[in-house]
């Protein structure tokens, strides 16, 4: 049963009769005194207005916000809400300005990493939620924290929520599992063996493009991930001190990887193959798993039904899973916000149960909990299932190409070169450490 939003988080009545919205707003950067209006005084206060969403989401997720939206504007009819869509590119360029604009909108997306959410803690266009956090009870992912003026990314105060929810896994077509004769892969033997059964039945083991490069950093991760420590990976990404990519464990996983690829896992020609593309040929019946995100749930569960599944890549012996991902692209209250305590109610919906469920009926994968709909395909409840998995082994670690500033690029391109024979497994782990100190 989904529970009324507003009686889903504990909510302090506060003896303060204005917002502290004119002061925030007057001094930005300054995190929020401990009292803040919360729920329902919070909408009323605000008066007539009209809350700006600077986003940029998939369809399935904008179709979610349009029922969330609407339930949000019926019960506060005083508020307006105006959804301004951005592509990525467009989203990420643009926020740093944007934000910098008197008439900013109040809520704004951002990405994790030094230098798309960390530009803007640093330029103090953001509001520290803190306040937020404590009185509705969020639950604030370590990605989305900052100290030291966003010196330190990992720890220190909070300055987004996301309610959604993303892993890196393997999506596989069911009906080709059965026809090996194969059952889902639990470990991660099982799983090379799945690719070698696939690969000798004459099919595409491992769809994958990287055309894009970006999508290197996952076929990577899913092999480091089984074999590196998950604290290590997180010290090198939030820049610990000490935090080093030139490992033992991570220089095994470039040789795991280089082997899976003179193997002839991956789809051939892969560097000439978008990932679009690759989800399609998958879709297409033309490769048994295919490296995504949950974030193209929706696409592959609209196309493929009950033929399709999802899991997170089996650990090897002895170990528990891991993931890269964690909570998606956060939003963030502008620093200038008028009416932040506004803000921060209309977010709490927007993180509540019942919105999770409205996620979850339109193939998302929501952070909180959600009830499926009867309907549900078998990839999205398999998605469900990986996601209370992993949270119960606290099994997802941060995307690595966001550890420093411009490192990204540096870490695609290594991995496109390892995977060509261009550089070995050790002048791959000594470039990609070299591009992290540099």
């Amino acid at each position: 049963m989904t529970k009324n939003w507003t009686a889903c988080r504990t909510t302090r009545m506060l003896a303060l009769t204005v917002s502290l919205g004119a002061l925030v707003a007057s001094i930005p950067g300054l995190a929020l005194a401990a009292d803040v209006l919360t729920g329902d005084a919070a909408v009323a206060a605000a008066g007539d207005f009209t809350l700006r969403v600077y986003i940029n989401e998939s369809d399935n997720r904008l179709a979610a916000l349009d029922e969330i939206d609407a339930i949000f504007t019926e019960k506060h009819p005083n508020i307006e809400i105006e959804r301004i869509e951005k592509s990525y590119e467009e989203l990420i360029t643009s926020a740093r300005l944007v934000l910098s604009e008197p008439d900013a909108p109040c809520i704004v997306q951002g990405d994790q990493g030094r230098d798309t959410d960390g530009v803007l803690v640093k330029a103090n266009l953001l509001l520290p939620l803190g306040a937020y956090e404590e009185a509705y009870g969020w639950t604030v992912d370590a990605t989305a924290r900052w100290s030291d003026g966003g010196a330190v990314w990992g720890k220190g105060e909070a300055y987004g929520v996301a309610p959604w929810y993303q892993a890196v896994g393997l999506y596989y077509n069911r009906d080709m599992l059965a026809e090996l004769g194969l059952e889902v892969p639990k470990t991660f033997d099982e799983l090379v063996a799945a690719f070698e059964a696939a690969k000798a039945a004459g099919h595409v083991p491992l769809g994958f493009g990287n055309s894009e490069k970006y999508p290197g950093s996952f076929i990577y991760e899913i092999v480091q991930n089984q074999i590196a420590d998950k604290d290590a990976i997180r010290a090198f990404v939030f820049g610990q001190d000490g935090a080093t990519f030139d490992t033992p464990e991570n220089l095994e996983a470039a040789k795991v990887l280089k082997a899976w690829v003179d193997a002839g896992y991956p789809t051939p020609g892969y560097d000439g193959v978008g990932t679009d593309d690759a989800m399609a040929q998958f879709i297409d019946g033309n490769a048994l798993f295919h490296l995504n995100g949950t974030w193209v749930s929706g696409q592959i569960a609209g196309a493929m039904g009950d033929h399709g599944g999802f899991l997170a890549v089996p650990p090897k012996d002895g170990r528990t899973h891991v993931s890269t991902g964690g909570v998606s692209k956060p939003l963030h209250i502008a620093a200038n916000c008028p009416q932040p305590d506004a803000a921060a109610a209309y977010l709490d919906l927007i993180l509540s149960d019942q919105a999770a469920s409205i996620f979850a009926a339109n193939d998302d994968l929501p952070a909180a909990e959600a009830d499926l709909p009867d309907d549900a395909s078998a990839v999205i409840r398999d998605i469900q299932a990986a996601k209370d998995l992993l949270i119960s082994v606290d099994g997802t670690v941060p995307f690595e190409d966001v550890a420093v500033s411009g490192f990204g690029d540096k870490f695609f391109a290594a991995i496109q070169e390892l995977m060509a024979g261009r550089i070995t497994p050790e002048e791959f782990t000594a470039k990609v450490q070299t591009a992290y100190v540099d």
